[in-house]
């Protein structure tokens, strides 16, 4: 390739200072030059709808929380693990438990959203999970919803074996609040 600008070219034009390899430099720089602008007359020539969904899918994001521990006779409540930041929406589609086989733990572990923890062990809100055995719970698009601020409490029950305890993984989408509206359509 010999008129095609190469890593060689470029090396030789940034360490020598003949005419020819300044050369190569600039046509390096013209042709990245070109390259921008027909990515920007690209955006340009998008249509509307396709900027908006471009933009759209910049702000939402696969959610994953995984190998929360739950343990006996206890309550998990991690306000920066177990819910979305600020300006942000999760939209739960799964949580899966386990831990709980009859061999390893025998138990429950709930969720609970909008709860509030009244004692070193009570919790008091609505129940959207109980877990008796390893399980997956699943929700479709938009029917377990948390904002910002909301969480998830999780809670063990005393018949939980200690050292062994649960895994609770939790799965869906993070969408920036912003595009909430629009990723809900």
């Amino acid at each position: 390739m010999p008129d095609e600008v190469t890593s060689h070219g470029m090396k030789e034009a940034a360490a020598g200072g003949e005419e020819h390899s300044r050369g190569k430099l600039l046509e390096l720089l013209a042709k990245l030059d070109i390259s921008l602008g027909t990515m920007n007359q690209h955006m340009e020539h998008m249509s509307e709808a396709e900027r908006k969904r471009h933009q759209i899918n910049q702000n939402i994001f696969p959610l994953s929380v995984e190998g929360i521990f739950v343990n006996s006779n206890a309550t998990t409540d991690q306000p920066n693990i177990l819910g979305p930041r600020t300006g942000w929406i999760w939209d739960i589609h799964s949580v899966i438990i386990t831990g709980l086989g009859a061999a390893v733990s025998a138990g429950a572990v709930a969720g609970w959203v909008g709860a509030v923890v009244t004692g070193a062990s009570t919790v008091t809100g609505t129940k959207w999970f109980n877990a008796t055995s390893d399980a997956q719970f699943n929700w479709g698009k938009n029917q377990f919803v948390l904002q910002a601020g909301q969480r998830i409490i999780l809670q063990g029950t005393s018949a939980l074996v200690p050292t062994a305890g649960a895994q609770v993984g939790i799965f869906g989408m993070q969408i920036h609040s912003t595009y909430y509206g629009d990723y809900s359509l």
